[in-house]
């Protein structure tokens, strides 16, 4: 079990302190962990957790990870993540993005189409 006496923690920014194969630190279901020594011992390589992190949450829990993985974990914890790192775009932010793609290359072929007629 990890021997820190009190829960530490952490914010988003401090993971990006700790994004290197050399000091990795991922965050997972809201705790964060240091991963830094086993990152050579996950049995499909590092790259899997520093192309997944730092939030390995999804990846993680979509796997199904068998229990000695938690049991490992348990042992790398650091403490709690105190506000969530940045989000993926919520389906509405996608189509704002999409919408306004979509009309500057209306408007690029508007202004083309003038140019040369």
């Amino acid at each position: 079990m990890n021997p820190l006496p009190h829960v530490w923690e952490f914010n988003a920014s401090d993971l990006l302190l700790h994004n290197t194969p050399d000091d990795y630190w991922v965050v997972l279901d809201g705790k964060v962990y240091d991963v830094t020594l086993f990152l050579d011992l996950h049995p499909a390589g590092r790259n899997i957790i520093i192309d997944n992190g730092p939030d390995i949450t999804r990846g993680f829990l979509g796997i199904g990870h068998p229990e000695r993985a938690y049991d490992y974990l348990s042992d790398l914890v650091l403490g709690d993540l105190k506000e969530d790192p940045v989000q993926e775009p919520t389906t509405a932010h996608r189509y704002n993005l999409l919408y306004w793609a979509t009309l500057g290359l209306l408007l690029g072929l508007f202004a083309y189409h003038c140019a040369t007629s």
